[in-house]
């Protein structure tokens, strides 16, 4: 067979697209356009809603943030004009009467701040000196509804409560005019962590502040109510209450010798060891302390003894040993809890409350006559 003249009854190896293949990838190449089509208007009509929800929501907060700190506003001025009809009224009646509206105006107060939509920015300085005034101010109306007057000592406190409530509804003008003159608004103190191209994209669709300004009235407010007016009375902000003071420290102040000799001395009788201090340190809070950690010299073992800056009594012991099963019920272990105490000079201890933890079986005693 000639290979230059192929035989013609012979089928091509290739031949071209048909009518119908053409139409098929024609066919195929819409739908694709369609559906990206489709998706990008559903995207579209989701950004939309999206971006009509966020309004709705910046929208609420704005209304909110405006409402409670207007609340906040009337009611600390009303505080404060009330504290001072109660000051300058000379009717028993009347300053009841006084008292009380003050007390309802800065409870209304502490409520509209706790409520403002600024979760960045805690006042809380702010709120307890709210919550302090109010319930001095109830305190006191009380006692006047029992038919008792102030005293001096009252009507000066009150005196310093007025003022700082004055200093804080000053704070508060100052705030709303920035407010009012930056433009600030509260939904603004919402923001969320985006890359910059999103917060770019939100900024022109949404027109919410990305990056709130501070608000310096009710900072320099929080700042200045950090030391607030003391107040003695019977109630739960009261500075005895508060702060309060230990009780039964003999006086004298030892060396830091001598109270490293007492923790040395108390550790061997608890535990029938020497020991020998490895650390010592000055601790502050209600009891001013040394603390001590004393090594076991036998053995890595340590513990930890608190002796008293006042007085050089042992305050804490605290032995980090392990403790083995309990070979001892729980008599037996209050009459060794007993034993130790007295071996200390703690006599007579009564028990009031007992609880077994772990291995361990712990003990609350007390003098006669106390109840811990």
């Amino acid at each position: 067979m000639d290979p230059h003249h192929p035989d013609p009854d012979r089928q091509p190896r290739f031949r071209p697209l048909d009518q119908e293949g053409g139409c098929a990838l024609e066919i195929r190449k819409k739908t694709i356009t369609l559906v990206l089509g489709l998706a990008l208007v559903l995207a579209l009509i989701y950004g939309l809603w999206e971006r009509a929800n966020r309004m709705a929501l910046a929208n609420a907060v704005e209304a909110s943030g405006h409402r409670d700190f207007y609340n906040l506003l009337s009611s600390v001025e009303q505080s404060h004009v009330h504290l001072g009809k109660a000051l300058a009224s000379s009717s028993p009646r009347q300053q009841a009467v006084h008292l009380t509206e003050a007390w309802n105006k800065a409870a209304a107060a502490q409520l509209s701040l706790s409520q403002l939509p600024m979760p960045q920015m805690k006042p809380l300085n702010t709120s307890k000196f709210l919550a302090k005034t109010s319930d001095y101010a109830h305190y006191l109306a009380q006692k006047l509804a029992r038919g008792q007057d102030l005293t001096p000592e009252e009507r000066e406190q009150l005196g310093r409560l007025r003022e700082e409530m004055k200093k804080l509804a000053g704070d508060l003008r100052q705030t709303e005019s920035q407010v009012a003159q930056k433009g600030i608004r509260w939904s603004s103190f919402y923001g969320t962590q985006m890359p910059q191209p999103l917060k770019t994209i939100a900024r022109i669709s949404l027109p919410v502040q990305a990056t709130p300004s501070p608000l310096e009235g009710l900072i320099n407010a929080d700042r200045r109510l950090q030391t607030m007016p003391s107040l003695n009375y019977d109630g739960p902000f009261s500075d005895h209450l508060e702060r309060p003071q230990p009780l039964g420290l003999p006086p004298g102040t030892p060396s830091q010798e001598e109270a490293e000799a007492k923790a040395l001395d108390f550790a061997q009788k608890a535990s029938s060891v020497p020991f020998r201090r490895e650390e010592v340190r000055r601790t502050e809070g209600i009891i001013p302390t040394y603390s001590f950690r004393l090594v076991d010299s036998r053995n890595p073992r340590k513990v930890n003894v608190d002796i008293s800056r006042q007085g050089g009594v042992v305050v804490s012991l605290l032995n980090g040993r392990p403790v083995n099963p309990p070979a001892l019920n729980e008599e037996m272990a209050l009459e060794k809890a007993l034993s130790f105490l007295e071996a200390q000079g703690f006599n007579n201890m009564q028990p009031t409350y007992s609880i077994r933890s772990g291995n361990s079986q712990v003990f609350t005693l007390c003098p006669p006559g106390k109840r811990a």
